[in-house]
């Protein structure tokens, strides 16, 4: 990814740690059990750095901000 370099070279291992914490604490600000949510990271670094933020191909449509 040429935007950013530094999170391309970095996201396999910066991004299943924030996500074991981002999981922590959804669980938490939801009163939903832990284990409601995936354990292991359910993406690949490719699928991160090509999914588009907006859209209708986005992970993410559909959810309000």
């Amino acid at each position: 990814m040429d935007v950013w370099p530094n999170l391309a070279a970095n996201v396999e291992r910066v991004l299943p740690k924030a996500y074991a914490q981002g999981r922590e604490v959804v669980a938490e600000e939801t009163g939903l059990p832990l284990e409601t949510f995936p354990e292991a990271y359910p993406w690949t670094a490719e699928q991160v750095l090509k999914a588009p933020l907006e859209g209708p191909d986005s992970p993410f449509f559909g959810e309000s901000r």
